[in-house]
């Protein structure tokens, strides 16, 4: 995934969530499920 699609993307049971890429529709990117609970605590967040 690019940067600017993680920092947006929602975590689902099933993976990464983008309602919008960068061919224009929706995407779900595989993850495994211990690695989306671990996902849903942390935020991801990239300093400026």
């Amino acid at each position: 995934m690019r940067r600017g699609e993680i920092l947006p993307a929602k975590v689902t049971r099933n993976g990464y969530s983008l309602d919008d890429s960068k061919n224009g529709r929706p995407r779900i990117i595989p993850i495994h499920p211990r690695i989306a609970v671990l996902a849903r605590r942390v935020r991801f967040t990239i300093p400026v």
